[in-house]
């Protein structure tokens, strides 16, 4: 009864949020400091010994007792949710250090989730980064009233990732994607998974979406060495900008429109795993309504992209 008593009080809380909040996506959080940011996160479920904790710069789960058949605690970001007629992302690292599975029914999984409202049981569109018994696997699911409908997995090798979702308002698609190798050589997305809006969600213009990170783990001791963190959460709004280039002979000129700030440039010399994109350190020039970025014509092929810049505390 106190559990239950506790996540109802939790649950009133988020939707006095959900009401207040700016209907925005905004902001990020590398977790560098010694404790969670309570004006960014609000703990929302414990179960059993799982323990999210703020500690050697990132956000750590671990078990905090015995552990149970399931163990999990979650964070809900607060200062804002998302928009139900406006495009978002958000995304997040996600690291699982060397596991002892000793048996199939053990477990451990970090995720990222969003859900209509402050009803994050009952609907959710959610990506988890897993390792058991037989590896790695992405998986993106949805949940439509407390049932599963959707389910798509893939296997990986990978311990240290970045998952992502995506929302488009014109479509009110939610898309999942996930990047193998993490931040390494810039975020290079693979496509997962989407799914539009359930209408059994019962979402209109006025609605929002609130997001949370978790933690999980069954029938396994998980302590601080075992590396299993979350880090480099952002949630950002609105749409990439489109790019322009103009061969000008010897020059390419590369322009984006200058009311879309907070994106970098960046380049590749090819498009062929595994990708690497680098920051062109070229500062960008405001021409017109524009900025813009002039580079050498070269032998050497060159394809480029604006990404967000995510600047945190």
């Amino acid at each position: 009864m106190k559990r239950n008593h506790a996540i109802r009080i939790v649950s009133v809380l988020l939707a006095i949020l959900a009401n207040e909040c700016q209907a925005n996506f905004d902001g990020c959080d590398n977790f560098t400091g010694n404790s969670i940011d309570p004006t960014r996160w609000v703990m929302t479920v414990i179960s059993g010994v799982g323990l999210l904790t703020e500690t050697n710069q990132r956000l750590e789960y671990a078990t905090s007792g015995t552990p149970t058949a399931r163990d999990s605690a979650a964070l809900t970001w607060i200062p804002n949710s998302g928009s139900y007629t406006q495009n978002w992302e958000l995304k997040v690292d996600m690291n699982i250090g060397a596991l002892s599975f000793t048996n199939s029914s053990q477990s451990v999984a970090l995720q990222l989730q969003v859900f209509p409202g402050s009803d994050m049981s009952n609907h959710l569109f959610a990506v988890d980064f897993q390792h058991n018994t037989n590896g790695g696997l992405f998986e993106c699911k949805v949940r439509d009233n407390h049932a599963t409908t959707l389910s798509v997995t893939k296997n990986t090798t990978s311990t240290n990732v970045a998952m992502r979702i995506t929302f488009d308002a014109s479509t009110q698609l939610l898309s999942a994607f996930y990047d193998e190798d993490g931040p390494q050589c810039g975020y290079s997305w693979v496509f997962l998974a989407s799914t539009n809006v359930p209408s059994s969600w019962g979402m209109s213009t006025a609605s929002v979406f609130n997001t949370l990170l978790s933690g999980s783990s069954q029938g396994l001791l998980v302590t601080s060495s075992n590396n299993v963190f979350l880090d480099n959460f952002g949630a950002a709004s609105g749409s990439f900008p489109p790019l322009q280039i103009q061969d000008t002979g010897g020059s390419v000129v590369i322009r984006w429109p200058a009311s879309s700030t907070g994106f970098q440039l960046e380049s590749t010399a090819t498009l062929s795993s595994p990708v690497c994109w680098d920051v062109v350190t070229n500062v960008p020039a405001v021409v017109g309504t524009n900025f813009t970025v002039t580079n050498t014509v070269s032998s050497q092929t060159k394809f480029f992209r604006v990404s967000r810049i995510y600047t945190c505390q």
